[in-house]
C-alpha cells in the first residue's frame, strides 16, 4: 500500500510511505505510472519510508527492488520491520552492492508500548529520532506498533497525522481488541479480510480474519471508513459480504480493495463507491459471458449449417 502523504499546502508538495511490500511492488508502481519511467523513479524517489508487518515473504520481498532502483546518493530509506528482516535485509546486502547502504533499519518493537524492549536506552533513542523525523518529514506525529496474533513478531500500525487524521493498517491477523481500542475514531482502517464467514474454521485454523470479523473491528474502533484487503486467491475476483457482514449497525462505510485501486481520502466520502468497485470487478466477468454467449450462438448457427448439409447430401 503506498502513500502519497501531503508535505505542504500544494498538492506537488508530498512524500511517500509504503505499509508492506509484497514482491510485485515495483511492477504495480509502474502499471500505476503508466508506463511512465519517469514517473515511477518520481514514486521511489519520493518514498521515505516503508513499514513491515511480519517476516511472511509476501509482505516484504519487493524491497529488493525497490532499494534496487534507488539512487545511490539519496538519503538512505528508512525501513521500519521485525527483527528477522533486518537480519535477512542485512545478510542480502553484503552480495548485492545495488541494496547496500540504501536502508536504515528500526525495529516494530520500538514503537509497540507494550514491549519492555522499547524501554531500553538504545531502542529508546533510536524510536525518539525517528518519531522526530516521521513529523518533520510525512507529517506523522504518533506511530504506534501494536502487536497482532499471526506469525512470530507481527504487528499493526496505528498512524496519526499533525492534523489529527488517524489510519490504521492490520497487517496479517485475528481480531484485535487492542488494535480497536489504538485505532479509535480511525478515519480509515485498511483490515485483512482473507476469508469469506463461512470458513471462520479455517481463518482461525490459519490466523487470519473473515470478512465479518475485521468489519467487527472496524465498529469496535468507531472507525469511518473500512478497506477490506488481502482476500485468499480462492475468490479470483471479489470476496462477497454476507447479509451479516454489511448489516447497517453503524455509519461505517465498507469498502473492498482491488488491484490498483487508487483513492483520495477525499474521495472516500463519495456515494456508492463500493458499487463502483463491485461493477469495475465484475465488468471482466459479465464481457465473458457475453462473449460466451455469442460463441455458442456461433457454435449453433454452424451446427445447423452442418446438419443442413448433411441432410442435402442423403437426399
Amino acid at each position: 500500500m503506498y502513500l502519497e502523504l501531503p508535505t505542504g499546502k500544494d498538492d506537488e508538495e508530498w512524500a511517500g510511505m509504503m505499509l508492506d511490500c509484497g514482491e510485485g511492488s515495483l511492477g504495480q508502481m509502474y502499471r500505476y505510472a503508466g508506463g511512465d519511467r519517469r514517473r515511477l523513479q518520481e514514486l521511489v524517489d519520493r518514498l521515505k519510508c516503508v513499514w513491515i508487518s511480519h517476516n511472511h515473504a509476501d509482505h516484504h520481498l519487493g524491497l529488493l527492488r525497490l532499494l534496487s532502483a534507488r539512487v545511490s546518493t539519496m538519503e538512505p530509506l528508512l525501513v521500519i520491520g521485525p527483527t528477522p528482516l533486518q537480519f535477512w535485509l542485512d545478510e542480502y546486502s553484503t552480495q548485492d552492492p545495488t541494496v547496500r547502504g540504501k536502508y536504515s533499519f528500526v525495529e516494530n518493537y520500538s514503537f509497540d508500548e507494550s514491549d519492555s524492549r522499547s524501554e531500553e536506552v538504545e531502542s529508546h533513542a533510536e524510536a525518539a529520532r525517528v518519531r522526530v523525523w516521521l513529523r518533520e518529514t510525512l507529517k506523522i506525529s504518533q506511530l504506534e506498533c501494536v502487536p497482532v496474533k499471526h506469525a512470530h513478531q507481527s504487528y499493526a500500525v496505528v498512524l496519526t497525522f499533525t492534523d489529527g487524521a488517524k489510519l490504521a493498517f492490520s497487517g496479517d491477523c485475528r481480531p484485535s481488541e487492542k488494535l480497536a481500542t489504538k485505532a479509535k475514531g480511525a478515519f480509515l482502517i485498511v483490515h485483512e479480510a482473507t476469508f469469506e464467514d463461512e470458513l471462520t474454521k479455517e481463518a482461525k485454523d490459519k490466523a487470519h480474519c473473515t470478512m465479518a470479523e475485521a468489519i467487527q473491528v472496524g465498529r469496535q474502533a468507531n472507525a469511518r471508513h473500512l478497506l477490506l484487503t488481502h482476500f485468499s486467491q480462492r475468490y479470483p475476483k471479489m470476496a462477497v459480504l454476507s447479509a451479516t457482514s454489511d448489516d447497517d449497525q453503524s455509519p461505517m462505510e465498507v469498502l473492498t480493495a482491488i488491484d490498483m485501486l487508487s483513492l483520495r481520502f477525499r474521495e472516500l466520502r463519495q456515494p456508492k463507491l463500493m458499487d463502483v468497485c463491485t461493477q469495475l470487478m465484475t465488468q471482466d466477468d459479465e464481457e465473458d459471458s457475453e462473449a460466451a454467449a455469442s460463441r455458442r450462438a456461433q457454435q449453433e448457427r454452424e451446427d445447423k449449417k452442418k446438419q443442413k448439409s448433411i441432410e442435402r447430401g442423403e437426399q
